[in-house]
């Protein structure tokens, strides 16, 4: 799995000739001069791809359910991206979403940073963490695998946890 095998033809061709006795073998390869024949196969693995998921808690008393949060992912040093747009993702509420397909062409490791962009609704303390992903991609027998941990430790998605303290109202009662 991963090759690509060289499937040229190669015509070869043996001229051998008396020198004075001794029998002397010069090759040929497609017409010219050779010390070998050569073929170039190719390598490059099968591609891998994820999608990273973040979701969003959140604690306090009566939390809106309409409320939108953002979230943008980050490249460290080149690392793919996905396509234009997967980079920013939002959550309505407290829930789940996945940025937009990452493909990986080569093994290495690709470093990443997710981060929440803090609104600015009353009642709301947003996180502020910046979270560290480091995807490992590995060649096995010609296919790309890929696994990613969130701050240096495996996780199934990148959660960010936001306070809701809605602002206290002053009422006054006449009497």
């Amino acid at each position: 799995t991963g090759y690509t095998y060289d499937t040229g033809v190669r015509e070869i061709t043996v001229n051998v000739t008396d020198e004075g006795g001794v029998l002397k073998a010069e090759w040929m390869v497609n017409g010219e001069t050779a010390e070998s024949v050569e073929f170039a196969n190719n390598y490059k693995p099968a591609s891998v791809s994820i999608e990273l998921p973040v979701s969003k808690k959140i604690t306090g008393n009566a939390t809106p359910e309409d409320k939108v949060f953002t979230f943008h992912l980050t490249a460290k040093d080149n690392a793919p991206m996905p396509a234009q747009g997967g980079e920013t993702v939002t959550v309505t509420g407290e829930g789940k979403a996945t940025f937009g397909k990452i493909s990986y062409e080569a093994a290495g490791e690709y470093a990443y940073t997710v981060e929440e962009i803090a609104g600015n609704d009353h009642g709301y303390g947003y996180d502020s963490a910046v979270h560290t992903v480091l995807v490992t991609v590995t060649d096995e027998d010609g296919m790309l695998k890929a696994e990613w941990t969130l701050d240096g430790e495996k996780a199934e998605s990148v959660e960010f946890v936001n306070v809701y303290a809605p602002d206290s109202a002053m009422l006054s009662i006449p009497v």
